[in-house]
């Protein structure tokens, strides 16, 4: 996990899973996959994706993320 950029966070037999927060401290961008996952802060604006999208808005910040990884692994 710790040479991942993101991992995979399915869903799990009981709500008490710490796979989501084991994702978060190895360093990697968890990708849940659950439709009923709540999440910490689920329903804050902060979270939330513009449409259309913002300058400087979450959307950007992740794909510079995206593609700094890129060009630092290339």
């Amino acid at each position: 996990m710790r040479k991942s950029l993101f991992c995979p966070n399915p869903a799990g037999d009981t709500p008490s899973s710490a796979r989501l927060v084991d994702a978060i401290v190895s360093g990697c961008i968890p990708v849940v996959i659950s439709d009923e996952l709540e999440l910490p802060f689920e329903h804050s604006r902060h979270f939330l994706y513009s449409h259309p999208a913002q300058p400087m808005g979450p959307e950007e910040l992740v794909w510079r993320m995206v593609c700094y990884s890129i060009y630092i692994q290339s």
